[in-house]
């Protein structure tokens, strides 16, 4: 049958854990959060700004590896990527500005699942950060230097376009 479509407005640091299984129009701003994924195909129409975060991730309460969003607006906000149970992520439309979270392990593997983005809008941005943990920069030691680097060159594998 027809199933309706949840329309969700969070801001303020308000926070949602959880999923979404039908169609749903998400807009995050001003420090919302949500620690969750989509489940059914493309329906999930996203906004995050303003230094809302959402970490796809399933908790551990399923076993899906992919979150899947049609549209996705970006504007100053947060995703983080490396949670114990993160899925990966595949974005249909992506526009605006937004930084993807990483961590690393000491042997320089990436911690998270992959971003996928199949179509950007003309001027879009993505931020890859990652913390330093086991990165020197006060050190210009050559070994030292080619260890840092190697660590910043695996990142950018982990955001598909």
């Amino acid at each position: 049958g027809d199933f309706g479509c949840l329309n969700l407005w969070m801001g303020n640091g308000a926070a949602w854990q959880g999923y979404t299984r039908y169609a749903t129009n998400l807009y995050m701003d001003t420090g919302a959060t949500w620690y969750g994924y989509a489940e059914n195909n493309d329906n999930l129409i996203m906004t995050l700004k303003n230094d809302a975060m959402w970490t796809p991730t399933t908790a551990g309460t399923s076993s899906l590896t992919e979150s899947k969003v049609r549209e996705f607006t970006g504007d100053k906000g947060y995703i983080y990527m490396s949670d114990d149970n993160a899925v990966n992520v595949t974005v249909g439309n992506y526009s605006g500005n937004t930084t993807l979270l990483y961590e690393h392990a000491e042997d320089n593997s990436i911690i998270g699942g992959t971003f996928t983005i199949n179509n950007a809008a003309e001027g879009s941005a993505i931020t890859l950060m990652t913390n330093n943990k086991g990165i020197d920069v006060t050190d210009w030691n050559v070994a030292k230097i080619n260890k840092r680097n190697r660590k910043l060159y695996i990142l950018p594998r982990y955001l598909q376009m």
